[in-house]
Order: C-alpha cells, then sequence, then structure tokens
C-alpha cells in the first residue's frame, strides 16, 4: 500500500479504532499465558544430559514440540502488540469489507480467541489488517512448510517471494525448481544475521518445505477421488500432515532458538536428529510410494 493512499485513508477514518485496538490488545492479553509457560517449560532443558538420559526419544519429542511452541508466542505476542499501535492511530485501517454475519459479540469473541488469525474485521465490517504480520492458526495447523512460510512474519515473507524467490524463476509457466526454495532461505538466514543457527533451521526447513511438495503430489491424490472430492480418509491425512509438519517445525525451529552450532547440534541430537533423519526418511518413503503407484489418468480432450 503505497504512502500516499495510507495516509489519504487515515485523513477520513470513517469508524473509531476503539473496537479493533482493544480485541487486538486482549489477543495480545492472551497470548501472553503461553509465553509465561515457556519460563516454567524452557527448551534449554533438551541441552541437559541428565534430563535427556531420564526420558525416552518420545517424551524429548514431545517436549520439544510443547517448549518450542509456548516459547513462540513471545514472537505472536511482539508483533501483535506492533499491531495494537498500528490500529490505535489508524495505521491498520483497510477499507471496507463485508460485514460478518451472526451477532456481533461471537464475532468479537471468535476474534479475540483466533488471537488475530482471523481477517481483522471489525462488527460493522471495516478491515484492519493493513499491517498484519502474523497468522497464529495458519502456523499451529499448517499442512506443510509452505503454509507455515506464508503464515509466519508475512510482510517480509512477501519481500523475499517478490525479490528473491520469483526472481529465480525461468518464467511465469515453469514449475518452481527446489533450488529457488534453497536460495530463497539462504538470504532469509542472512537477513536473520550470522548464527550458525539460523543457516541450519533455513536449510532444514527447505528440506522439509521440498519433501512436502513432493508428498502433495504422491500422496495426497491417494485421499481423492477423481473428481477431487475427499474420500473418507482424507480427514486422518490432514491431521498427520498437521502433526508432522508442526513437529519438523518446532525441531528445526531448536537451531533457530540456540543460535550456536555446538549447541543446535546438541540439541538435535537429544531428539534423535529428528530435523535431519525425520525428513530424510519420509522422503525416502515417498520414493517407493512414487514407484509403485499406478499412474494418474489423464481426461482426454473433448
Amino acid at each position: 500500500v503505497s504512502t500516499q493512499s495510507t495516509w489519504g485513508r487515515l485523513s477520513d477514518l470513517p469508524v473509531s479504532t476503539l473496537e479493533p485496538t482493544l480485541k487486538k490488545l486482549t489477543s495480545c492479553l492472551l497470548a501472553a499465558v503461553p509465553m509465561y509457560l515457556s519460563t516454567l517449560f524452557p527448551f534449554k532443558a533438551l541441552l541437559d544430559d541428565h534430563f535427556v538420559g531420564s526420558h525416552s526419544l518420545l517424551f524429548r519429542l514431545a517436549y520439544m514440540w510443547f517448549s518450542v511452541m509456548i516459547f513462540r508466542f513471545t514472537y505472536y505476542c511482539g508483533w501483535q502488540l506492533a499491531e495494537v499501535s498500528c490500529m490505535a492511530s489508524g495505521l491498520a485501517y483497510n477499507g471496507k469489507g463485508t460485514t460478518p454475519p451472526g451477532h456481533p459479540a461471537l464475532h468479537v469473541i471468535s476474534d479475540i480467541v483466533s488471537m488475530g488469525s482471523k481477517c481483522e474485521t471489525d462488527t460493522k465490517g471495516y478491515r484492519w489488517d493493513n499491517v498484519k504480520n502474523i497468522d497464529m492458526l495458519g502456523v499451529e495447523l499448517a499442512e506443510n512448510m509452505k503454509m507455515v512460510t506464508d503464515s509466519w512474519n508475512t510482510q517480509v515473507g512477501r519481500f523475499f517471494r517478490v525479490y528473491v524467490f520469483l526472481r529465480l524463476r525461468r518464467d511465469k509457466h515453469s514449475k518452481p525448481a527446489s533450488s529457488m526454495i534453497y536460495a530463497t532461505q539462504l538470504m532469509s538466514a542472512m537477513w536473520h544475521g550470522f548464527y550458525p543457527g539460523y543457516y541450519m533451521f533455513f536449510v532444514a526447513t527447505a528440506f522439509a518445505t521440498n519433501i512436502s511438495r513432493v508428498s502433495r503430489e504422491v500422496v495426497r491424490p491417494m485421499f481423492l477421488r477423481p473428481d477431487g472430492t475427499a474420500k473418507p480418509l482424507k480427514a486422518v491425512y490432514d491431521v498427520l500432515s498437521v502433526a508432522g509438519t508442526v513437529v519438523t517445525l518446532n525441531a528445526c525451529g531448536l537451531a533457530f532458538l540456540l543460535l550456536d552450532a555446538r549447541l543446535a547440534w546438541k540439541g538435535w541430537k537429544s531428539i534423535g536428529f529428528f530435523p535431519i533423519l525425520g525428513p530424510l526418511a519420509y522422503a525416502l518413503l515417498l520414493k517407493v510410494l512414487a514407484a509403485v503407484r499406478p499412474p494418474r489418468k489423464h481426461k482426454k480432450a473433448a
């Protein structure tokens, strides 16, 4: 959005900023609760030899998922605090949308509980998502790594998509190559800084992203009918996809949080090197499935 159009809207706001500001502030306070829990369940416990030796690998994986997830609310809370100030000043105003259905009170409660994951539309239908930078539910319930990328730090993600990812594409009709994802993730790591943990995280997630692309092509069609409708077991596939994506994201995220290469490697070792072996094992499984899966039947042109 251009600066001129933004200030043009600010000079003639048709509605008060109070409602969206209070809703976002309430969501921010809710996000602070898991953030406090992160002090009780620190992810650095995975570096303690006694803790690792006292619990099974399955328990350590579950602890890793929970501790990294609640620590992530630190970022959610920070971004939402920034959005609060933008909403109070009117910078978040993004024009008139559609009036949400149902009772206004239910709409307000739904927006607060979702912690800003839904489109920030007030009870009169005005949009307040001009500076939206995070979709919490989009991250925590993502079915693949691309959905995580599309929901996390969205303004910066849009920058990398336009100025790095799309510029590496040969033409508009070609399929994006795996190297484009690695290059974009490496640029993102450089944008964050020069700690080794950043590079370990972004390379690992780039590998996981490419694996999820193959999975969508190989596994997902098995749960769809020829007409594109879902089979009864499609819901099971979706649940397993969400679980696999979030666990992989959090496991890779240990390196991002620990920063130091030695500590990040020790953290990955405590969870059985899941960020490496998990996607690698799934990639081998996809190779087998792709070999035994019958070829798709293409419809004849009329």
